[in-house]
């Protein structure tokens, strides 16, 4: 939030406030609670989109300059998330699921327990497009027909085996080549379903 936090100081400052001053203009007869919330927001905590709209509309900020603020933040993040997840990289296959997929032991085992699944010594050893989508297809379908699968049949999308951070070759469950891709591909930092 370091772009949206910037853009709130620089408005502050034209009014000649703190955030004690907008805690005040939010809260009046609860100023400690409104300054911890917005502290928290500011400082890159939880993000309370009522707490930033309501921020906006006191301090005037321009909707354009909002989104941009928040865009760069998006940004950042992600970028963050990329440099930690490509120092971590190893190759692999990667289940897709369909929309809405979630077992209820992830939140303790983790996506990857599930989905991310070891690639076989051939298929790592593999040169050229024509080798590595041969082997990857009957890959895919052994796997898809196999008891290792920790993800129901019908609820598997498409496998992605992922050679490189950056270049990946997804399949269809029945071992179909759709497409090659080469841009950086996140894997799923966290996932929680409250019921």
């Amino acid at each position: 939030m370091k772009a949206f936090s910037l853009l709130v100081q620089r408005h502050l400052d034209e009014r000649g406030w703190n955030r004690k001053d907008l805690a005040a203009s939010h809260a009046p007869r609860n100023q400690s609670a409104a300054l911890r919330k917005i502290t928290e927001l500011l400082n890159g905590g939880k993000v309370r989109r009522g707490l930033m709209d309501s921020i906006c509309v006191t301090l005037n900020i321009d909707p354009a300059e909002r989104k941009a603020a928040q865009e760069e933040d998006r940004l950042a993040w992600l970028n963050s998330i990329e440099e930690f997840q490509r120092q971590q990289f190893t190759p692999h296959v990667w289940i897709e699921v369909i929309p809405g997929w979630f077992p209820s032991l992830v939140t303790i085992l983790g996506a990857g327990f599930f989905r991310k699944v070891p690639a076989p010594d051939d298929l790592l050893a593999a040169q050229g497009d024509e080798q590595i989508i041969a082997i990857a297809s009957e890959f895919v379908v052994r796997h898809f027909n196999s008891t290792e699968r920790r993800v129901n049949r019908d609820e598997v999308n498409h496998y992605l085996f992922r050679c490189s951070f950056d270049v990946g070759y997804r399949f269809t469950p029945h071992g179909q080549f759709v497409e090659k891709l080469t841009t950086p591909i996140l894997a799923p930092m966290t996932a929680a379903r409250v019921r």
